[in-house]
Parts: structure tokens; sequence; C-alpha cells
């Protein structure tokens, strides 16, 4: 697995505390430190599933887990953005993680604000509809094919979005 943290491989360790259990089932929390030197932090993970039991028969965490997920950090999978990256996107960018469990709707909404900024200050389009200033820089020649071609897919998607939502 990789850090949710700084995205280095590791091997996960975790311990398991058993929290309890209500109507949907049984509660731990499992916790392990990122073994990284560069990073050494804490991972927290809440899980439901079957309750586990010591030899003694104390309960310990659950197995066979049904659902779980992260609670330090709360955005997963996503890389830091590099330090090199403006705050004014990067702020975007690390937003737009940060919801994303929670709203996809608002996660997609800082995404297209981070998109919009980088074309604006980075590649000078006039301001207007995403749509038009992603067109723009597209016809601008100025962008790597395989940029271009991703770019031109967020807008058809866009489109198709804002059609199909009305």
């Amino acid at each position: 697995m990789k850090c949710p943290h700084c995205t280095v491989e590791i091997n996960p360790d975790f311990e398991q505390f058993y929290l309890g259990e209500d109507v949907e089932g049984h509660f731990s929390i499992a916790f392990m430190t990122c073994p990284s030197p560069s990073c050494k932090k804490l991972i927290l993970e809440l899980r439901k599933g079957e309750p586990s039991f010591s030899i003694s028969m104390h309960l310990t965490g659950v197995h066979n887990v049904i659902e779980s997920s992260f609670v330090r950090p709360l955005r997963v999978n996503r890389p830091p953005v590099p330090k090199e990256v403006q705050e004014l996107f990067a702020e975007d960018y690390n937003e737009a993680c940060l919801v994303l469990p929670f709203s996809t709707k608002a996660s997609a909404a800082l995404s297209r604000r981070c998109l919009q900024n980088i074309l604006r200050e980075k590649a000078g389009v006039k301001k207007g509809d995403l749509s038009n200033e992603i067109q723009e820089v597209i016809d601008s020649g100025k962008l790597p094919t395989h940029l271009s071609e991703s770019i031109d897919a967020i807008r058809h998607i866009g489109n198709f979005a804002a059609i199909n939502g009305k």
C-alpha cells in the first residue's frame, strides 16, 4: 500500500483497537505510523466488519472488513503538491482532495476553479466560460498533445454534465 500522507510504498502493519458496535455492525480503529523517514505520520483507519477475538476472548478489532475510511489523513492516494506549485493553485488542489470523500460536487467545483486559474494565469487565456477557455488554449498550440487531449476530455465531460444535469 502507499502511505496516504506521502504516497511512498509501505508494508501495512496496522494495530487495531476495538471501538464497539451499533445497529450497523462492529467497529475498530486501525493505526500505524508511516515508516518512511521523511514522513513518520500517523495513519488512522475506521473499519467496520466482524469482531475479532484474542485467545482470551477479548475483542481486539474487526476482520472481514466491509467498510473502511481513513480518519487521518482525510484525503487519500493523492500525491502532495510539489513545493514549486504556486499557493494559488496548491490551495484549491489540496481543498479539492480534502473534500472529495464528503462531496464529489464540491471537489469538482474546486478542481474546475483550479484548472481555470491555471489557464488564466499560466496560459493567458481570456476570461470566459471554462469550455471556451479550454478551446482557446488548445487552439493556441502551446500545449503538448497529451495535455491538449486531457483538457479537451475534461471539457467534453463538463459539457455533457451541464446538458444532462439540467
